[in-house]
């Protein structure tokens, strides 16, 4: 397609999503380049390249995710990813900020609940955690198969928050 018409947008970057999903890296790097070169408004370019340089680098990455939020503050995606980054980093304040914003934007996002429910357990909110996934359940659907990870993993720690409450609360259960 792109020796047909070497300007089309989505087709560059899905050139860059099939380089990454077959772990050219380098390969996704230089195709999101290119694109950003043709059309350096494109938000979801921004997103891939923070997702595919925040483990190596904080600082560049939050550049990538806050250029994609200024150009579509409704990208949800960009605050999941943004959020993301934060955990990673350890800064569960801003990741819980980052990931109630996509919540804010798509309610039935279950990457942004699953998120929120690990950013708040792990800055020592569990039952918030607890909470979020259970908006999780209520609300977001598997859309197709690449969502099945997400709710496997949300119904691990699903289960995982419930006992570690059971057990916090076991005294005053028994009272």
């Amino acid at each position: 397609g792109l020796s047909l018409d070497v300007l089309h947008t989505s087709a560059r970057r899905d050139l860059a999503m099939s380089r990454m999903a077959r772990g050219d890296m380098s390969g996704t790097n230089a195709e999101l380049r290119r694109l950003l070169l043709l059309s350096p408004a494109d938000a979801w370019a921004w997103v891939i390249l923070g997702n595919l340089n925040f483990r190596q680098n904080f600082a560049l990455a939050e550049r990538y995710f806050l250029r994609a939020a200024a150009l579509s503050p409704a990208d949800a995606y960009a605050w999941n990813g943004m959020g993301a980054m934060y955990s990673e980093k350890g800064d569960y304040r801003k990741a819980v900020t980052a990931f109630e914003t996509a919540l804010k934007e798509n309610p039935r996002f279950a990457n942004a609940h699953l998120g929120l429910a690990v950013a708040l357990a792990d800055s020592g909110e569990p039952r918030r955690a607890f909470e979020a996934l259970e908006r999780m359940f209520a609300s977001s659907v598997v859309q197709d198969t690449r969502d099945m990870p997400t709710f496997e993993q949300a119904g691990r720690y699903y289960q995982e928050l419930a006992k570690r409450l059971a057990a916090e609360t076991i005294e005053t259960a028994e009272a």
